[in-house]
C-alpha cells in the first residue's frame, strides 16, 4: 500500500446551516482529502500548519479523530488558524468568504519535512496555499523530492478565486504546476480559467499533452465524472441522492480514487479504473448526503453497504 501525503491548508469552515446560523467544522481541500483515504482504510500524512489556538486545537483533534498521521503538522504563535465562511444557496452550492491574510497554514516553512520519505507514496496538493508565502516553498521542495523519490504526484487546482487579486497571475502559478502532475482532476467550470480554453475538445488536448500526466479527471457535479487516458475515455455516472451539503464532494471524489491507487495500484486497464471511477463516485455521493466535509465523508464498510444495496 502506498500512503497519501496531502499539503496546504488545514482550516476552519463555518457552514451557513440557516440564514443566519453556522456550523464550525473542519475543512481544506487537502486535509480532506488526507481524512477521505483514512476512512476507506488508507495510511494518510498531512502536512500543513495551524495556529496555536483553539481553532487549531480543534483542527489537530479532528485529524487525530480520523487516524492522519500529523508528524508534520505544526502550530504557529505567528498568525492564527484560517478561517473559511461557506454560505449555501438553494441547490447546496457553495460559495466562500475567507479570513487569511496570512494564515497560519501559509507560513509552513520546508525545514520541517526535511526528513520526510517519499518512497511508496502519492503526493497530492491544490492551488489554494501556492500564494506568496513560505507554503509555496514548502510545496516545490516536497514536490521535487517526491519526484526523486518514485512518488505518483496529484494536482486537483481547486480554483478560488477570491483568494487572488491578480487572476492572470493565478491562471499562470496553476499553469507551472500542472507539469508536475501524473494525476490532475479539474472540475468542469475550471477548465476554462486553467486552459484559457473555451471549446471542451480543446481545453482537454491541451491538458492531456502534459509531460508527465497519466490520468486526467473532470468532475462535473451531478453528470457524473470522466476519466481520460492518452488512449482511452471512461465516463461514470454520479449517484443520485438527498443532497444536504456539497462541501467536500471533489475531495472525497479525489481521495477516494487515489485510495483505490494506493491499495491496488496504477492500471491502464480501462474495467479497472471503472471500478476505481465507480468507487470514488459513491464515496462523493454519499458525502453530500450529510453536513460538513470531514464528518460526511463515508468509511469503507459504508461504501460498501451502498454497494451492495445497489446490486
Amino acid at each position: 500500500m502506498r500512503k497519501i501525503i496531502s499539503i496546504g491548508e488545514l482550516l476552519i469552515d463555518f457552514i451557513q446551516e440557516e440564514k443566519n446560523s453556522y456550523t464550525m467544522k473542519a475543512g481544506g481541500a487537502p486535509a480532506n482529502v488526507a481524512v477521505t483515504n483514512a476512512k476507506l482504510s488508507g495510511k494518510s500524512f498531512f502536512v500543513g500548519q495551524v495556529g496555536n489556538d483553539s481553532f487549531g486545537k480543534f483542527l489537530i483533534n479532528e485529524l487525530k479523530r480520523f487516524n492522519v498521521d500529523i508528524k508534520y503538522l505544526k502550530k504557529s504563535s505567528s498568525a492564527n488558524t484560517s478561517l473559511a465562511f461557506v454560505t449555501l444557496d438553494e441547490n447546496k452550492e457553495r460559495s466562500f468568504l475567507f479570513y487569511r491574510n496570512p494564515g497560519a497554514d501559509q507560513l509552513y516553512i520546508a525545514d520541517n519535512i526535511s526528513d520526510l520519505d517519499f518512497r511508496d507514496s502519492i503526493v497530492h496538493f491544490c492551488s489554494v496555499s501556492l500564494g506568496d508565502y513560505p507554503i509555496r516553498d514548502s510545496h516545490d521542495y516536497l514536490l521535487s523530492k517526491a519526484i526523486s523519490q518514485g512518488s505518483i504526484i496529484s494536482f486537483d487546482p481547486n480554483i478560488r478565486l477570491n483568494l487572488w487579486d491578480d487572476h492572470d497571475k493565478y491562471h499562470q502559478t496553476i499553469n507551472m504546476y500542472l507539469k508536475y502532475a501524473n494525476i490532475l482532476k479539474v472540475a468542469d467550470n475550471e477548465l476554462e480559467f486553467i486552459t484559457r480554453k473555451s471549446d471542451y475538445n480543446e481545453a482537454i488536448t491541451l491538458l492531456l499533452n502534459l509531460p508527465r500526466l497519466k490520468y486526467l479527471i473532470i468532475t462535473k457535479g451531478n453528470k457524473g465524472a470522466t476519466l481520460y487516458t492518452k488512449d482511452f475515455v471512461i465516463d461514470v455516472p454520479s449517484y443520485q441522492v438527498d443532497v444536504v451539503d456539497t462541501t467536500g464532494a471533489g475531495d472525497s471524489f479525489i481521495g477516494a480514487f487515489l485510495n483505490r491507487i494506493s491499495i491496488y495500484g496504477e492500471s491502464y486497464e480501462k474495467d479497472v479504473l471503472c471500478e476505481y471511477l465507480k468507487f470514488a463516485s459513491i464515496v462523493a455521493s454519499l458525502t453530500i448526503t450529510k453536513f460538513g466535509a470531514m464528518d460526511a465523508m463515508p468509511y469503507l464498510d459504508e461504501v460498501n453497504d451502498y454497494k451492495n444495496k445497489k446490486g
